[in-house]
């Protein structure tokens, strides 16, 4: 029987025609297998190139793929008009394209680019002298706002014409190609305002505008950002790229503060820094009135979700944990290896909130100079719970969050302090507190064969994926099933042809090259290791029978657990500013006293359990996993960091190489004065 399909697309520029008149597909099958054993090299370039342009044409629409579910889904209707992703679609495609999503009074979607040098020229103002926000520009107020050391803000969102959020899964809303998203920070007057941007390649741009004194421009801040000098009378930090990344990027959607818990219409009147939303501002149900949200009609029963929680203390305690460290702290974020959950997720409606399942009586990986025992969070005793002591930190190695803040947030400290005495006072483990079945969530009642988002992998899900621009027809779709069917069974048959015969015919010295690579990378790492002083502070030196030699035993292995130091000695004022042990593992000087870091492969204790990615970020960026707490002095990373990222790839593939040492380094020491 003759088989010819029409396969389409006319929104992404192809024309239609005809597939010719073929055999039945078993005999090709047959046919290409006897063909591509004898030509498996000449197939495999040919497979490359169709198997992805096949699995595209007879696929689904995306969209409608990943949106299907049983329950009534509310809001935008389900063709939301989407920019194509820009392999799909001809250079005139995406440009005509990218300026209907642009809009009005803003510049062309960057290309994962830089934003505009002005502030001005973002869209964000129909008119700069008075600064009137534009009127399709929403105003939105979260009900758990992030503590920014008292800092006044305003916060607005613009989706461009005709689109909506996708909010399906509601722990992962997927925003549209030329979303805006602009915050303001303001301290008697304005200061800075922060802006994101979803660009045309679906990656999201960092900007940061500084204001100046008489607020009459607002210019972009420099990559590196601008620390506030010490003992300045407003000590407010502008975020660096690094900086930016690290807190939107530690949570598989960048923007933060957005979302189904955050905007619910019954907020919480416990929330600490609550804000009043402004006439006009946005929430769940607006959004979804105004057809610019998707979600399921369950969401917003009852004005929203909230926490399920045992007492309202509760409530507004994991609320702030959520907002100002569930960003990072969560099950699919960069820290996921930490094990400690402090979001609120609205997909589950768990009786045990996943802050007190992993914090409440477990073991933290801090560790004192004493070498005691830390709980996250200890029942009943918020003195001895590190969670209570970091937040009340502002040392840069021991504070949470790690950034964006100078000034403890008293009301959010007294406000968990007298949750952990109060409510967590009897029980000692996360088993032990069961909340009431009255956290209004969100359930996945689907299938497991159904389940599309019941764990979202870290930095990336199915939502960043934009839909394929085109709806196929019942027809179009069983026809093209069909013709997948036999061209899958022929690429794979082909598949399995190639591999054997590459199998036989390879280059016998493929592995042996890649080992002499492999060795090549490891030995420059050692050698920048050793010539680069790591093993100066980083070995412990002991004292041998020609004077002080470096203790191999415990080579790069940081400062010994088993050496309690006695606090530093106390320098006269003068020329001298720092004081070492005579391990030349503890140091100490006005920034605290800190310990050099165990560097060997050790998963526990040392950097066993580090990717090559997040040893490069924390030299690059002076901070833990390139996220976390500072890297203190005597650690010279501003140096290190101008080093290529060859260099230090080959540097952590050496110090995967040695001998993993159990060495659990204590945690460094605020200066004695803020002690």
């Amino acid at each position: 029987m003759e088989r010819r399909t029409l396969l389409s697309n006319r929104r992404a520029g192809y024309s239609a025609r005809h597939v010719r008149t073929a055999p039945p597909a078993p005999e090709v099958a047959r046919a290409l297998a006897r063909e591509l054993a004898a030509r498996p090299a000449a197939f495999l370039s040919a497979a490359l190139v169709l198997a992805p342009l096949l699995a595209l044409a007879c696929a689904p629409d995306a969209a409608s793929a990943w949106s299907a579910k049983p329950g009534a889904t509310v809001g935008a209707p389900r063709a939301v008009p989407t920019v194509a992703t820009p392999s799909s679609v001809s250079p005139r495609e995406r440009a005509s394209a990218s300026d209907a999503a642009s809009p009005r009074g803003a510049t062309p979607l960057p290309a994962a680019g830089r934003a505009p040098a002005r502030l001005a020229d973002t869209g964000l103002y129909a008119d700069w002298p008075t600064k009137t926000v534009q009127d399709d520009v929403l105003a939105y107020t979260p009900q758990y706002p992030l503590w920014s050391d008292g800092a006044t803000k305003r916060r607005w969102i613009r989706l461009p014409a005709g689109t909506a959020i996708d909010g399906t899964h509601p722990d992962l809303w997927s925003f549209p190609i030329g979303t805006q998203v602009w915050k303001e920070f303001s301290f008697g007057r304005r200061v800075e305002t922060r802006y994101l941007e979803r660009a045309a390649d679906g990656a999201w741009v960092y900007a940061t505008y500084v204001w100046n004194a008489d607020e009459s421009e607002a210019t972009l801040a420099s990559d590196e950002g601008v620390r506030a000098p010490r003992g300045a009378a407003l000590r407010h930090d502008v975020p660096s790229q690094n900086d930016c990344r690290a807190c939107h990027e530690g949570s598989p959607v960048p923007v933060l503060g957005f979302g189904a818990l955050q905007l619910a219409s019954a907020r919480d009147p416990l929330a600490p820094h609550a804000e009043t939303p402004a006439p006009g501002s946005v929430d769940l149900e607006t959004l979804v009135e105004r057809g610019l949200l998707r979600v399921d009609a369950e969401l917003l029963q009852d004005g929203g979700p909230r926490i399920a929680a045992r007492t309202p203390r509760e409530r507004a305690a994991l609320g702030y944990l959520h907002a100002n460290c569930g960003g990072c702290h969560n099950a699919s974020g960069p820290l996921a290896g930490l094990g400690l959950e402090l979001d609120a997720r609205v997909a589950e409606r768990a009786h045990v909130a996943p802050a007190l399942r992993t914090a409440l009586g477990r073991e933290s990986r801090l560790r004192r100079p004493d070498d005691a025992v830390h709980l996250r969070i200890a029942g009943g005793a918020p003195e001895a719970s590190l969670l209570v002591e970091r937040m009340g930190s502002r040392f840069g190695a021991l504070q949470m969050p790690p950034l964006g803040t100078h000034a403890v947030d008293e009301a959010a400290l007294a406000l968990v302090t007298e949750w952990i005495r109060a409510d967590l006072g009897a029980p000692q483990t996360a088993s032990d507190v069961r909340a009431p079945g009255d956290g209004r969530g969100v359930r996945d009642r689907r299938t497991p064969n159904d389940v599309r988002w019941a764990r979202a992998p870290a930095r990336a899900h199915p939502t960043d994926l934009p839909p394929f621009p085109h709806t196929f027809t019942h027809r179009e779709i069983a026809m093209n099933k069909h013709v997948l069917t036999w061209t899958t069974l022929t690429l794979t048959l082909a598949g399995l042809v190639y591999v054997t015969s590459a199998a036989a015919t390879r280059d016998a010295g493929a592995a042996p090259k890649a080992a002499d690579a492999k060795a090549a990378r490891i030995a420059r790492g050692e050698y920048i290791v050793k010539t680069s002083a790591c093993t100066d502070c980083h070995t412990p030196v002991k004292m041998g029978p020609n004077g002080p030699e470096p203790d191999l035993a415990h080579f790069l292995a940081g400062h010994p657990a088993s050496l309690v130091m006695p606090p530093a000695p106390t320098l006269p004022p003068g020329p001298w500013i720092a004081t070492v042990g005579a391990t030349m593992t503890a140091w100490s000087g006005p920034w605290g006293t800190s310990f050099t870091a165990n560097l060997t492969p050790d998963k526990e204790t040392g950097i066993g359990a580090w990717t090559e990615k997040e040893f490069v970020d924390t030299i690059r960026t002076g901070r833990h996993l390139g996220r976390g707490r500072e890297i203190l002095p005597p650690m010279p990373w501003p140096v290190y960091r101008n080093l290529t990222d060859e260099d230090l790839g080959s540097v952590y593939d050496y110090l995967q190489s040695i001998p993993a040492i159990s060495n659990r380094v204590p945690a460094p020491l605020p200066p004695a004065a803020a002690r």
